[in-house]
């Protein structure tokens, strides 16, 4: 395969592996502190879920600028830095205030740089290899691995035992590590060699009118949407099914996690191992999908889903 013999792209999707890798292990560790300390509230799990998603919404224009107007090896190198700080720190403030507002901020900043460090990921890769198409399947695959061993190890990790007998909460571990795996992806990215492309200057002015530009599109967008789909029979059918799913899927990680971490007595290994089949399933949904809707058609293949997903769903 002549992608593996692309030593800058290699480099890139284990600095990538180890990186998301942490990711997870991050997410299983704020896991463990929720049901350690929050264990009768629902909304906490709201809470992370919110503010985790929250960057994407309200800075994605701006990371894109950053991208295209700072070296993106730089960007890469220093945010991996940044975010091996902010996660060392999480266990500290947390123990010496016990605020679950301030690991949301911590958390939300986190994710926040999160968004221009993917952004100038992927405008390094034309820089790297000719066949783009290719080495974006090759990252996202093993991205997708990354993230199903993250969530399914990060669990683990987390519960082990051994960790009390040292002195240590498994979640505090959890963060020590993913500090580490982003100290390491940023050193692997160092030895990746690419030519940058000249740079424009960086105006904060220009980012101040992307931003009020995007949030204007946003609700533009939105309103032309809504109209749009109401006047389409088959736009309606699909919308309506996006919210289902995501109506489910917001009551399950609200419901399903503290009950089945604690209620249940799994802790943050069980939802670890569950997450790990979920990530799986997902890799081979994804694989199969084109071979199926092919067969079926995609009218079907949404119908079964909505019908059979929530059968699972009360099922479990």
């Amino acid at each position: 395969m002549k992608l593996l013999r692309e030593k800058n792209l290699i480099l890139l999707s284990i600095a990538q592996f180890i990186s998301l890798f942490g990711d997870r292990l991050n997410n299983m560790a704020l896991v463990g502190i929720l049901g350690s300390y929050y264990s009768q509230s629902t909304f906490v799990f709201s809470g992370l879920a919110i503010f985790i998603a929250l960057p994407s919404i309200l800075f994605s224009p701006i990371s894109g600028i950053i991208a295209d107007k700072i070296n993106r090896k730089k960007i890469m190198i220093t945010i991996e830095i940044l975010r091996a700080l902010i996660v060392f720190l999480i266990p500290f403030i947390f123990i010496k205030f016990k605020n679950i507002v301030l690991i949301y901020f911590l958390i939300f900043l986190l994710y926040s740089l999160t968004l221009p460090f993917n952004n100038a990921k992927m405008a390094s890769i034309p820089q790297m290899v000719n066949n783009i198409y290719t080495a974006n399947a090759f990252l996202n695959t093993t991205g997708r691995l990354s993230i199903a061993l993250g969530i399914l190890f990060g669990g683990v990790i987390v519960d082990l035992y051994i960790w009390q007998k040292l002195g240590f909460e498994g979640w505090q571990i959890a963060f020590y590590i993913d500090s580490l795996t982003y100290l390491i992806s940023a050193f692997i990215i160092a030895f990746i060699t690419f030519e940058e492309q000249k740079k424009n200057n960086f105006e904060f002015q220009e980012i101040i009118e992307e931003e009020k530009s995007f949030l204007k599109k946003i609700i533009d967008d939105f309103k032309f949407g809504i109209k749009y789909i109401s006047k389409d029979k088959f736009l309606s059918f699909v919308f309506k099914c996006i919210i289902l799913t995501m109506l489910i899927i917001s009551i399950s990680y609200n419901v399903y996690l503290p009950y089945f971490q604690q209620n249940l007595g799994f802790g943050t290994k069980g939802i670890g191992i569950v997450g790990g089949f979920l990530g799986i399933g997902f890799i081979i949904g994804s694989s199969l999908f084109p071979i199926i809707a092919k067969k079926l058609g995609e009218i079907k293949i949404i119908i079964i889903s909505h019908i059979v997903f929530p059968i699972l769903f009360v099922l479990s």
